[in-house]
């Protein structure tokens, strides 16, 4: 009885040869899934971008209830409290720095926007603060680029990347129905 131990050539030429196959079938279909990168993401958010609409939307509230009891034998006490926080958000079309007519439209709450209120502005626009995380930009591993990319710029917002907006835009351009906070 003959047992033979190892490979072939032909037959690890013939493994190696499908190994290369599959890697040159699965690592672009791979890079295509996630083709964002850091310096991507940075240049999506920084820079100024020019405003289309902006709107408030109020009534967005937050809830939360809890309780606590005992029973013994059918009888007992019950605790339950509740809070509603309403928070207002603005709702924005901001223009996209790679594309000529392109639009997003992001919602921010109120309280992370900061008007600028500047007489010159003939177009409103709108600035980002990046979190420290993504503001470097090349090689940044620690900004989640594969977020934008899956669920889009909002989702950049809501995780707390985009720490506030600064909105250069005519007092008369400002939106009657928002009311700021400020004493004139």
């Amino acid at each position: 009885m003959n047992h033979k131990k190892g490979l072939t050539l032909m037959e690890m030429l013939i493994v190696m040869t499908v190994i290369g196959i599959l890697a040159a079938i699965i690592v672009p279909r791979l890079q295509e899934r996630n083709p964002w990168s850091p310096p991507e993401v940075y240049a999506l958010f920084s820079g100024e971008h020019e405003l289309r609409r902006m709107v408030e939307r109020e009534g967005a509230a937050e809830s939360r209830l809890s309780g606590s009891g005992f029973f013994v034998l059918g009888t007992g006490a019950i605790t339950i409290e509740g809070t509603t926080k309403s928070a207002t958000h603005i709702t924005f079309a901001w223009k996209h720095p790679h594309g000529k007519k392109t639009f997003v439209i992001s919602t921010m709450p109120i309280e992370k926007i900061q008007p600028t209120f500047d007489v010159s502005a003939t177009v409103p626009r709108i600035r980002f603060q990046l979190h420290p995380n993504c503001a470097g930009g090349v090689g940044n591993v620690r900004c989640p680029e594969w977020k934008l990319k899956e669920w889009g710029p909002q989702a950049m917002i809501d995780s707390g990347y985009i720490v506030y907006a600064t909105l250069f835009i005519r007092e008369e351009d400002w939106p009657t129905k928002i009311q700021l906070p400020l004493s004139k």
